[in-house]
């Protein structure tokens, strides 16, 4: 990562980049849903990626995809070429990555390299995020 467009806060962060339109999306929002019950201390900031392409969405698709598959998801950010290019250049979506309370990524699930991560990676991150903060 180039940068830091997005301040990390001294706990575990996800940080998943999706669109209203991404089928693969809708699976990854359920399973961070299953994460934010079980694990609610964890912050999960939801990019707004590639929202545009061929004309698929708008605002209220966007808000209506949101309230219907993320509802708990209260941090979103529309992600603009440079941020996608500060977090290693973002080329498929859904990709999520994993921040440790120091801010240093500890996990990353790029769509451009396999699939979407299953809730138990997801939780096995998390918890391993979390252990590295405890470390500190």
């Amino acid at each position: 990562m180039t940068g830091a467009p997005l301040a990390i806060e001294a706990r575990p962060t996800v940080v998943v980049f999706f669109a209203s339109w991404c089928g693969p999306c809708r699976a990854e929002l359920a399973n961070l849903g299953r994460l934010h019950e079980k694990h609610p201390g964890v912050r999960i900031i939801g990019l707004n990626s590639y929202e545009d392409f061929r004309d698929y969405s708008d605002t209220q698709q966007l808000r209506a995809f949101l309230d219907s598959n993320a509802p708990w998801m209260t941090e979103v950010v529309s992600a603009d070429e440079a941020m996608l290019i500060d977090f290693g250049r973002v080329p498929r979506i859904p990709t999520l990555l994993v921040f440790d309370a120091s801010g240093k990524i500890s996990a990353e699930f790029r769509r451009d390299q396999r699939r979407p991560p299953s809730y138990e990676e997801l939780e096995s991150a998390v918890t391993n995020a979390a252990k590295a903060a405890k470390a500190l």
